[in-house]
């Protein structure tokens, strides 16, 4: 970072702390896993403690320490989903990501950025890829993130109106590059696939800053929209026939409650359960209606959007 001003100083420092005591409590609930096996209330913990580390450094463009935490978080979901077992390579795994969190912290304390972990950082997202090139779950459902841990700290920093400005601003811009990509796959879904990967993308981006900011409605929302995506990638053409409507549909209410936040919103979102509940028909195939031989000629005919 370059001309850093004092209160993105200050925020910096706070980030510091936090994260190493948040290290504190993740290393030995860690090695408590790798003794007692998988059990699904540990690997919730240190996916809640994962996750809280890779939203706040993500928004303050701690790009290594980010990267790093996402990849840890992305291979304990896959343990909570049953994908993966448990063994001693990934008990490892989530070892070095606590000692490269250390040293990047350590480095963001004098430097004010994490751009020297780059080399460590990638050596050890490619460790956790390599566990996680399975083929996705085809049956993909939202999951409440795990309440909090007694005894293990949030990151909560303060929020000057400043990075409000910022994170409302970008908010736009994500969702507008969303929107458009959801239009773009919408007239060609078997051949836009390139569409809905860069719409996953900047879905994943803005449920992070909602995760930062501590903004529920607002982040369980973008999550399930960004497992729909991850499901379009491996089904361009899902049997919903409304697919494309509930997308733009959705991008509408987040758009609303973004504007809403300028004008002391809260950032909820009306309606938010049946907005979750329409999402996942579209990937839950039980949830699907029967189009039946009338409804495949529609589609294949172009009268009905697929």
């Amino acid at each position: 970072m370059t001309d850093i001003s004092p209160d993105q100083i200050e925020i910096l420092e706070e980030f510091v702390q936090e994260s190493r005591e948040m290290l504190d409590h993740l290393e030995p609930t860690i090695i408590e896993l790798g003794q007692i096996g998988q059990d699904p209330d540990t690997i919730n913990a240190i996916f809640r403690l994962f996750h809280s580390m890779k939203g706040s450094a993500g928004f303050l463009e701690l790009d290594q320490i980010s990267s790093v935490a996402h990849a840890a978080e992305n291979m304990l979901d896959k343990l909570r989903s049953n994908q993966l077992e448990l063994n001693d390579t990934l008990i490892d795994l989530l070892c070095q990501s606590c000692d490269f969190s250390r040293n990047a912290l350590d480095l963001v304390a004098s430097e004010y950025n994490d751009q020297a972990m780059a080399d460590s950082a990638k050596i050890l997202t490619g460790r956790f890829q390599a566990h996680l090139d399975s083929p996705p779950a085809r049956d993909i459902t939202l999951e409440a993130e795990p309440e909090t841990i007694p005894g293990i700290p949030d990151l909560e920093l303060t929020i000057t109106p400043e990075m409000l400005e910022k994170f409302i601003q970008e908010s736009d811009e994500l969702l507008q590059l969303v929107e458009q990509s959801i239009l773009a796959w919408s007239e060609n879904p078997r051949q836009s696939k390139e569409q809905i990967q860069e719409a996953f993308r900047a879905m994943h981006s803005f449920k992070g800053n909602c995760g930062f900011f501590g903004y529920e409605h607002l982040e369980r929302l973008s999550h399930q929209t960004e497992n729909v995506f991850e499901f379009l990638c491996t089904n361009p053409k899902p049997a919903h026939l409304e697919t494309d409507r509930i997308l733009l549909q959705v991008v509408d209410k987040l758009h609303e409650a973004i504007a809403g936040l300028g004008e002391d919103g809260n950032g909820e979102v009306q309606g938010l359960e049946e907005d979750l509940r329409e999402l996942e028909q579209i990937i839950t195939p039980d949830a699907h209606e029967e189009l039946g031989l009338l409804g495949q000629i529609l589609v294949e005919d172009g009268v009905v959007s697929p």
